[in-house]
């Protein structure tokens, strides 16, 4: 796996995960089980913070459940955590992103929090 930019989906298992979330969330399940079934398929990068997957599989999930306007407690809260004790940029730079990347991704880390802390949008998948 790689990580090539300082964006949030600059790395192959953003991708890949983001791809998978699309798929998932067409099927009839509330959110917090979709939540099961994403870290069932990623085991190690869901439960593991060593894993140098950990940060983004908790922040994509988080990203894309607030654009599609999906509620989960559990993934809220671990994403904030990653960004308010700056777990992700660490990881990243123990990598060895460079210092101009690591503001770049901070940046964006911000944004994403601010889109976490708003009121949820509408979700965007059909109802059963």
């Amino acid at each position: 796996m790689g990580t090539w930019g300082a964006g949030l989906y600059s790395a192959d298992m953003a991708l890949d995960l983001r791809a998978t979330i699309g798929a998932l969330v067409r099927l009839p399940f509330d959110e917090e089980r979709l939540v099961e079934v994403l870290c069932d398929g990623e085991p190690k990068a869901a439960s593991d913070p060593q894993d140098e997957d950990h940060t983004t599989f908790w922040l994509v999930l988080a990203d894309q459940f607030a654009k599609r306007g999906l509620v989960s407690a559990q993934v809220q809260a671990k994403a904030l955590d990653i960004i308010d004790n700056e777990r992700d940029l660490a990881m990243l730079a123990a990598r060895g992103m460079k210092e101009a990347d690591l503001r770049k991704r901070a940046a964006a880390l911000q944004k994403l929090r601010a889109a976490l802390s708003s009121t949820p949008r509408q979700a965007r998948r059909a109802t059963w």
